[in-house]
């Protein structure tokens, strides 16, 4: 185990940081910040399965803003909290040439948005493309809809979009 020792002052009082490299097992390790025998602050957490978180850690768990890379390169990058995917994200899917980008709630997404990115390129890209979301009689002359949210309606299941 590497150690690297440091103070810093936050609110009047003194925080010591502690930042080390630890072995879970061979293939699964964590580097980063440790206070109080815990994953704090920065680190980067490799995974038995091949992959790798890298973000904010607090009182041992994905906490704040952080990017998990698996072992496809597939990856999700958004803000997480209590080990879970909580608010604003976007997960690649690099290896079909989509993104999903909206938020999430407990690891689950619940309003988001799934677009084509690099799909010509991509190693198992979908077989038909999403198409563009245009309204058939727009009020405006661009024709495009621009700006869309989701809203829920209590009692009733799924999301409604309104402009």
């Amino acid at each position: 185990m590497n150690c690297l020792s440091s103070s810093t002052e936050e609110d009047g009082r003194t925080i010591s940081v502690t930042v080390r490299t630890f072995y879970y097992t061979e293939t699964e390790y964590y580097e980063g910040e440790w206070y109080e025998n815990k994953r704090n602050g920065w680190g980067r957490m490799y995974y038995e399965d091949g992959s790798v978180y890298e973000g904010r850690w607090d009182n041992d768990m994905r906490d704040g803003e952080g990017t998990l890379r698996l072992p496809n390169n597939n990856r999700f990058e958004g803000l997480w909290s209590r080990d879970k995917k909580n608010g604003p994200g976007c997960h690649y899917y690099l290896d079909r040439g989509q993104a999903y980008e909206g938020v999430w709630v407990e690891n689950i997404p619940k309003c988001g948005e799934m677009k084509d990115i690099q799909r010509d390129t991509a190693p198992r890209p979908t077989e038909y493309p999403i198409p563009d979301l245009e309204l058939a009689n727009p009020p405006l002359s661009s024709g495009r809809l621009e700006t869309v949210s989701c809203l829920r309606i209590e009692g009733v299941r799924g999301f409604y979009l309104r402009g």
